[in-house]
């Protein structure tokens, strides 16, 4: 009996050692499936403060929204152009805005009276 244990002990420790690694591994995998992509949440305002009506939101020269605030979401890591127009309004510079992984970016416009 004493045998027995001597010789059931050691498993116990490499099996639950190798079931730690089996999870860490899946945990990993499931990691590295998530894409590795953000968002840029754009917002827009007249010079008053006041909000506006149609605007036009490009991001890298690709229409994206119609409206703002806009959020513009699947971007890929890295630098990002984003513009915004709208009729009546001097449009303000284009901002470069970084996107970084998991995480949302912010763009803040104030459009100038023409």
């Amino acid at each position: 009996m004493v045998l027995a244990r001597a010789l059931g002990r050691p498993r116990v420790p490499a099996i639950g050692g190798l079931l730690c690694l089996a999870a860490l591994g899946c945990r990993l995998a499931l990691w590295l499936s998530v894409p590795s992509t953000g968002r840029i949440v754009i917002s827009a305002a007249a010079p008053s403060g006041r909000g506006l009506g149609a605007v036009e939101v490009y991001v890298d020269r690709r229409k994206e929204c119609d409206t703002a605030p806009c959020v513009v979401e699947h971007l890929s890591t890295g630098s990002h152009n984003v513009r915004v127009l709208a009729d009546g309004y001097k449009p303000p510079p284009a901002q470069e805005v970084v996107v970084n992984s998991r995480q949302d970016a912010h763009a803040s416009f104030t459009l100038g009276v023409q």
